[in-house]
């Protein structure tokens, strides 16, 4: 699935209609048809990432099963992990942590399993880089980082479910639009998107590097790598001591 990211882009703008259009609310106050939206855009910027970095990794997936597999695995999970959030959605009840019901159950460790997917994914795709470097060190360097942050803020989201059972840390309430984060008390969804999205940061900053800069490039890639990973680790600090964001800019 080459162009996974239109498919996911064409949902996003489908369910983004459907919030328009269905005013139902879940309990937590939120429309129902807000999470899908969410994760449909996330999913859009993450397989158009995985495209970009078969093609600067310069990654022949009819040679290079590791890296096909990482990448089609991911994919393939977010399909199924899209569609059960978008038929909770259209049934009107929460996708996650919802185990009112057998059935949701059901739905809610099918989206778990999907997790699992994705940590294999990003391992294939590391060890496809190590085993076989392209072109750039650089690049590769960056993507393997980006890789390993991914994972740690995956992490993350296995402990909203296996430690926390939820996102939330401490006392809070309120919501930030679109994102649906805390606006007061910790939210591990915060250090979760943090994580994951090193995967478009660091390879970027090593790009930006191997077009602009002609010295001191690992250089710069060491001194991002190093400050994302500060970022990643205070963020999670802060969310475990039940503060926000906007507790730190208050």
């Amino acid at each position: 699935m080459r162009r996974a990211d239109v498919l996911f882009a064409a949902c996003a703008v489908v369910l983004g209609a459907s919030a328009i259009f269905d005013s139902r609310v879940l309990p937590n106050g939120e429309n129902t048809w807000l999470k899908p939206l969410r994760f449909a855009i996330a999913f859009a910027v993450h397989a158009f990432t995985l495209d970009v970095l078969r093609r600067l990794c310069r990654r022949d997936e009819a040679r290079d099963l590791w890296f096909a597999l990482g990448r089609r695995g991911q994919i393939w999970a977010m399909v199924v992990e899209l569609a059960c959030i978008a038929m909770q959605g259209a049934r009107g009840v929460p996708s996650h942590f919802n185990t009112s019901t057998a059935f949701d159950a059901a739905i809610f460790t099918v989206m778990g399993l999907g997790t699992l997917a994705f940590f294999a994914g990003y391992a294939a795709m590391a060890w496809s880089l190590i085993r076989r470097p392209g072109p750039s060190r650089l690049i590769d360097v960056a993507t393997i980082a980006g890789l390993v942050l991914s994972i740690a803020g995956g992490l993350v989201g296995v402990a909203m479910v296996s430690v926390f059972g939820g996102h939330g840390i401490g006392e809070g309430g309120g919501s930030l639009p679109l994102f649906g984060w805390r606006v007061a008390g910790g939210d591990l969804r915060v250090p979760h998107f943090v994580g994951i999205h090193a995967l478009q940061a660091l390879p970027a900053l090593a790009w930006l590097a191997e077009r602009y800069l002609r010295r001191g490039r690992g250089a710069v890639l060491a001194v991002g790598s190093a400050a994302y990973l500060l970022l990643f680790a205070g963020v999670v600090h802060l969310t475990l001591a039940g503060r926000s964001l906007s507790d730190v800019f208050a």
